[in-house]
């Protein structure tokens, strides 16, 4: 019995799945994950990162002693979000943050999230850094140090850190 073009076009493309990869060129080898990254912010190779708030969508800075406000989340439990910004880094990577009191001790922190950071302005920004905070009201009106960093694809750090005073005027106890 005859082949229809119908009965034929399975066997045709299975034949030339079979042929297709016999004619692809050879591996070039592993690819340089920082190919083609280039830094960003004033000086090349000079990596930072700042921390502070955002006034509608300009980022605004924290000076020594501002206050961080805790915020009690909408599912639960309480919460600092700061603002970020990155400069001499690529646009992916995995970040850290932690709060310790003056005194050294611990209050929280987040390690190895993925991020991809938004362009904004000379830098790389981050709207919301969410770490989680307990004890909120114990917190409140303590100072304490607020840390950033960003290890991005190439292995490149921006750190930063910054004196700042907590403050909780929310409703959780």
């Amino acid at each position: 019995m005859p082949a229809t073009p119908c009965q034929l076009s399975p066997i045709i493309a299975g034949l030339l799945s079979l042929a297709i990869p016999a004619c692809a060129e050879p591996d070039a080898g592993p690819v340089d994950a920082c190919a083609g990254v280039t830094d960003t912010g004033e000086a090349a190779g000079a990596s930072s990162a700042a921390t502070g708030t955002l006034d509608g969508e300009r980022f605004v800075s924290f000076a020594d002693g501002d206050r961080l406000l805790i915020i009690d989340g909408l599912q639960g439990g309480t919460w600092v979000m700061p603002a970020a910004r990155f400069a001499g880094v690529s646009r992916e990577g995995e970040l850290g943050a932690s709060i310790e009191l003056e005194t050294g001790a611990p209050v929280s922190a987040i390690d190895g999230v993925p991020v991809r950071l938004d362009e904004a302005g000379a830098g790389l920004q981050l709207d919301f850094v969410p770490i989680p905070v307990g004890d909120a009201a114990d917190l409140s009106g303590r100072p304490a140090v607020l840390r950033v960093e960003l290890v991005d694809a190439c292995g490149r750090v921006a750190e930063g850190a910054i004196g700042i005073v907590l403050q909780y005027e929310g409703t959780s106890s």
